[in-house]
C-alpha cells in the first residue's frame, strides 16, 4: 500500500513524498488503543490538577496516567508475542 505524507502549511497542502506502507504496521490492539486513551486522559486531568490547585486531581490524573501506561505496554506485549508467533509460522 502506497501512502503520500501531507504537510499543512498556512493551510494549504503540500505532498512530499510517497511510501510504501505495510497495512500490519497500523494494527493495534484493544488494550493498545484503551492505554492511550487512559494515559492522555490523565495528563489532562493531573494538568488540570495543577491549574486549579487541586492535589487530588493531581493524584487521580497520576494514577490514570500510570494505569494507561501499564496498559498500553501490556497490549505492546500481546502485539510483539503475535508477530513472534507469526514469524515462527513462517516457512523457512
Amino acid at each position: 500500500m502506497r501512502v503520500r505524507e501531507r504537510n499543512l502549511i498556512f493551510g494549504r497542502t503540500f505532498f512530499t513524498r510517497t511510501r510504501d506502507v505495510e497495512k500490519k504496521d497500523f494494527v493495534m490492539n484493544k488494550n493498545q488503543i484503551d492505554g492511550g486513551t487512559k494515559e492522555a486522559a490523565g495528563k489532562v486531568q493531573k494538568e488540570f490538577g495543577k491549574v486549579v490547585d487541586s492535589p487530588k486531581h493531581k493524584a487521580a490524573g497520576g494514577m490514570k496516567e500510570a494505569e494507561g501506561k501499564v496498559q498500553k505496554t501490556a497490549g505492546n506485549i500481546e502485539e510483539k508475542a503475535k508477530n513472534i508467533a507469526r514469524e515462527a509460522r513462517k516457512p523457512v
